[in-house]
């Protein structure tokens, strides 16, 4: 007798990932994962070959029948994607005509205030709960200037996920989160907006149609002999990989912060419908599991910033780095007392606009040492966690904090946001590489969607009261440094009335 299997394929910005997981007890039965290349250069530029996409697909999806048992059936997949990535593409063949670019490819900056100019803050507030549009916006303008015919009638800009669900099943569908970072996206009615695209030119048959909810549609032929599994089979998506690594961690609490500490520092968490919160630097869209709003909260921090303290302050390659970053933070687990950092490297300057870089370091004096300096960063970005949600935990719309992704490995990271965030429950995903694959297969069933965790014990309580001072002083440079710079304020509660 032959037993069911889901696939959950997860698109991420440097790894593909793909696992098959049992419907009936939803244990992980096989998986793989394959590098994606970036090719950057110094003008901001961050890009992929977009065959090098399906590619991967086709590599990791076949290894991982390969590991399956022959009475294992696979019925379903799910797809997750990186959002803000974009590639031009025919409507017709999806053929392509460009890189993908992606998220934080930011060649496009000088052509964001071709868009704001003219337009309040107020309008975009309206619009998608922002205070600034959707970077796809100036990122469409800048490559009709760099080539005028390249954006034409008959094709498309999408994004990864977009391009890898076609290649699956014929048909252009994207997730709300994604239509938020083109600058599309009309949150108080779930739907897209085509003023803004019209704006700059672009109609809106040139992105592709919104998701509508959790409905399937089906495995095309010669997608399923590429992927050596039946045609015909349900897929369901494209989803944000955020959305999907949510959808895997609800359960472990009623309201729960789930923080993916990857490429980008991203909190996710419920807000109720009937409270209002403001913040200028967020997305928003139904929750996948409740009535209620997801909020998915980018931080400007991530580790794009710790992998440079890594390489930089530590080790070239990453893998010594992580061996005697643990040592380190061993020997002393917090900077000296006065030695601060803001880790806001991959962010505008705040004093020469042009380049990127707004990262700080405070307090150096002929003493501090490199050791000093890598547990300046580490602190500084869980303080610029603590930071951002500080209301949300205040006001209890959250009852724990779900860890995941890459910094969330690291025993000092786990050690320093359960004293910060103490007496809140800290727990930190297992196979936590895999829960953006896990959770998008919800669709096909809860159980099989349910991530396993491990709580974080507060070691010291001595040391959970001298990290909240050492919060207090990085709020004071903060706010002395950065208070009046509108992209880094925290989420805001207001009263009872709903939305923004």
């Amino acid at each position: 007798m032959s037993r069911q299997v889901y696939i959950g394929i997860d698109v991420g910005t440097t790894v593909l990932k793909a696992a098959a997981y049992a419907q009936s007890s939803g244990r992980m039965l096989a998986c793989s994962s394959c590098r994606l290349n970036v090719t950057v250069d110094a003008r901001g530029a961050r890009e992929q070959k977009p065959a090098q996409l399906w590619a991967a697909v086709r590599s990791a999806v076949r290894d991982v029948v390969r590991q399956l048992n022959v009475r294992h059936n696979v019925a379903g997949l799910g797809l997750a994607a990186q959002g803000g990535s974009a590639v031009v593409v025919d409507r017709d063949s999806g053929r392509t005509h460009s890189p993908m670019f992606l998220w934080n490819d930011m060649r496009f900056l000088p052509f964001l205030s071709h868009i704001t100019r003219g337009r309040s803050v107020q309008s975009w507030r309206r619009l998608a709960w922002r205070d600034e549009p959707g970077w796809g916006l100036a990122r469409m303008l800048w490559l009709k200037q760099t080539d005028p015919d390249l954006l034409s009638p008959d094709r498309m800009y999408v994004g990864a996920g977009e391009l890898i669900f076609h290649r699956l099943t014929g048909k252009w569908q994207q997730d709300a989160c994604n239509a938020h970072q083109i600058g599309c996206y009309d949150v108080q009615h779930h739907r897209l907006a085509a003023a803004p695209l019209k704006r700059i030119g672009v109609s809106i048959d040139q992105v592709a149609a919104l998701r509508q909810g959790d409905g399937a549609s089906t495995l095309i032929a010669a997608a399923a002999k590429e992927l050596g599994i039946p045609s015909g089979i349900a897929v369901v998506g494209p989803y944000m990989d955020h959305e999907a690594g949510f959808m895997a961690a609800c359960h472990l609490a009623e309201s729960p912060l789930q923080c993916s500490l990857g490429t980008a520092w991203v909190g996710n968490c419920q807000m109720p419908r009937d409270t209002k919160w403001a913040s200028p630097f967020q997305f928003v869209i139904p929750s996948p599991i409740t009535r209620d709003w997801l909020v998915i909260q980018p931080l400007l921090t991530g580790n794009v910033t710790w992998d440079w303290a890594l390489s930089q302050l530590v080790h070239p390659r990453q893998q010594r780095a992580l061996s005697m970053a643990s040592d380190i933070f061993q020997s002393a687990l917090l900077p000296p007392e006065g030695l601060l950092a803001l880790p806001w490297f991959n962010m505008p300057n705040v004093i020469c606009p042009q380049p990127l870089g707004s990262g700080v370091f405070f307090g150096l004096n002929l003493t501090t040492n490199r050791a000093d300096l890598l547990r300046a960063i580490a602190l500084a970005m869980v303080c610029e966690l603590h930071r951002v949600f500080e209301a949300v935990v205040a006001r209890g719309v959250i009852d724990a904090i779900v860890l995941s992704g890459g910094a969330s490995k690291a025993a000092a990271f786990q050690q320093m946001i359960s004293s910060m965030f103490d007496p809140l429950p800290v727990q930190v995903l297992n196979d936590q590489e895999w829960s953006g694959t896990r959770g998008v297969l919800r669709p096909f069933g809860s159980r099989i969607s349910r991530a396993s965790a491990r709580t974080v014990r507060v070691q010291r309580q001595k040391l959970a009261i001298t990290i909240r001072h050492r919060t207090d002083q990085y709020q004071q440079l903060y706010d002395r440094l950065y208070a009046d710079v509108p992209a880094g304020s925290p989420i805001r509660m207001g009263s009872k009335g709903g939305g923004q």
